[in-house]
């Protein structure tokens, strides 16, 4: 378990498949989902495997340690991970609850020495609506740059401009 202040991460397991399907239908999330495809429970774990099996992706669970229980507060996600060439996709998702309360820049703290210290990757990236504010702006406190942007790249409620954002060891 990776621990960082009062947060810490553990692999998903499949007690936290019910918080990570109502995340993804969580409204304030899926806006901010470039495929917002619909699932069932079923589909959520079936997604939910297919990660665990594979080696070039990660799942963990945000915990929040409080004095009587912890308590489940997100998820993060690391895809495409790449060994060879040193580099990550990452992405955090919070439960609704406790947003805006610093644990994004707590988890992503958390996450940048993880994928830099652990992993011995040299970049960490992501993707992000141009129009998301709070989140470009959470990642460029934590160091993220934009390195790029997608123009008219994807179409959700009309289209939308894309960031490339990175941050380099």
């Amino acid at each position: 378990m990776l621990k960082y202040d009062d947060i810490s991460f553990r692999m998903v397991e499949e007690k936290d498949l019910k918080l990570l399907y109502d995340m993804r239908y969580d409204e304030t999330i899926n806006e901010q989902l470039f495929e917002a495809i619909p699932v069932s429970l079923y589909g959520q774990k079936s997604w939910m495997e297919s990660m665990l099996k594979n080696n070039t992706s990660k799942v963990f669970m945000i915990i929040k340690h409080k004095k009587v229980k912890d308590e489940v507060i997100g998820c993060v996600k690391l895809k495409d991970i790449d060994h060879r060439n040193q580099k990550v996709e990452v992405g955090i998702d919070i439960v609704e609850e406790y947003r805006n309360k610093g644990y994004g820049t707590k988890a992503y703290n958390a996450l940048i020495g993880y994928c830099f210290n652990y992993l011995n990757m040299n970049k960490m990236y992501l993707y992000v609506f141009e129009d998301n504010t709070i989140a470009v702006n959470l990642y460029k406190k934590v160091g993220f740059k934009i390195e790029g942007k997608l123009v008219r790249h994807i179409f959700k409620n009309g289209w939308k401009n894309v960031l490339l954002m990175s941050l380099l060891r």
